[in-house]
């Protein structure tokens, strides 16, 4: 530890506090020996770099020149896939895909790194329609089959029609995220059920599961908070993108996804806002 004198002006003197100690942070927790910009001049201005879209991040994928690599560095690749190359958010050929509504989907196999005990969950999608069949939900990503089990995660779309044989209303369709333990009921989600999909759009889709509540957000908008806390059993089963696993509601995603990422913690508001840029290709 150590104590700087620094002259400004007019006799005054600024003392200032280095620490070379070292401390593991969390979401956007900071302290002034993490990165911080000093200048000196007649004040002093601190400049915080706590907003990290790198920290926490365990899958990660652009889909740029049609890749599958994940680029969290964690090795969680798409091992399997069948949709289609397309033009992406920004107008880029080859920056996104095209699922079908029907048969495209995308796989990657179980890891530790994907059984995380808090999370984030973003995707950049553009919805070209709806799934209409049993129980109407609409998978962007998620892990978990059935929906009733330990160690699940999802986000997804779905009509606000309870009844899972009626037909589904696409003028109600909401962006849902959800994590936990399903079996047990200890199990964490927020709706976004003010803010209805529309069809030849671009959103950026954000839930988060801090260890004591879950937050969406569409655009950068917070949608919903809601308090409940969950627990989390880790299972063996893969993570699917443009699907569920469940041969039996298999909700498949109809339109084109140009970004998915997983963070083991909950992003704060500014990595938010960061993540939520969104060229409107309409």
């Amino acid at each position: 530890m150590k104590l700087i004198n620094y002259f400004i002006s007019s006799g005054l003197i600024a003392t200032i506090l280095f620490s070379s100690t070292t401390i593991p942070l969390t979401s956007c927790e900071k302290v002034i020996h993490d990165t911080t910009t000093i200048t000196i001049r007649d004040t002093i201005v601190l400049t915080d770099t706590a907003c990290s879209l790198e920290l926490g991040l365990v899958a990660y994928y652009n889909f740029n020149n049609s890749s599958l690599k994940d680029l969290s560095g964690k090795g969680n690749d798409i091992v399997f896939n069948n949709a289609t190359p397309t033009v992406g958010r920004n107008g880029v050929p080859n920056s996104a895909f095209l699922f079908n509504g029907q048969s495209s989907y995308m796989k990657i196999l179980n890891s530790p790194s994907l059984n995380p005990n808090k999370i984030t969950l973003m995707a950049t999608i553009k919805v070209n329609g709806f799934f209409e069949g049993t129980c109407h939900a609409n998978q962007i990503v998620g892990k978990g089959y059935p929906d009733q089990i330990n160690g699940y995660y999802s986000l997804r779309f779905l009509d606000a029609n309870s009844d899972c044989y009626g037909p589904v209303n696409v003028n109600t369709e909401f962006f849902s995220g959800a994590y936990g333990d399903y079996l047990t009921g200890n199990v964490a989600g927020a709706n976004a059920d003010t803010s209805f999909v529309q069809t030849a759009r671009w959103y950026t889709v954000i839930y988060t599961y801090d260890g004591n509540e879950s937050r969406i957000y569409v655009d950068g908008n917070l949608k919903n908070v809601v308090q409940k806390a969950a627990r989390f059993t880790p299972n063996t089963q893969d993570v699917f993108i443009g699907r569920h696993e469940n041969p039996a509601f298999p909700y498949w995603f109809n339109g084109v996804i140009d970004e998915v990422r997983i963070y083991d913690r909950a992003l704060c508001s500014c990595e938010i806002s960061k993540l939520s840029y969104t060229k409107a290709v309409q």
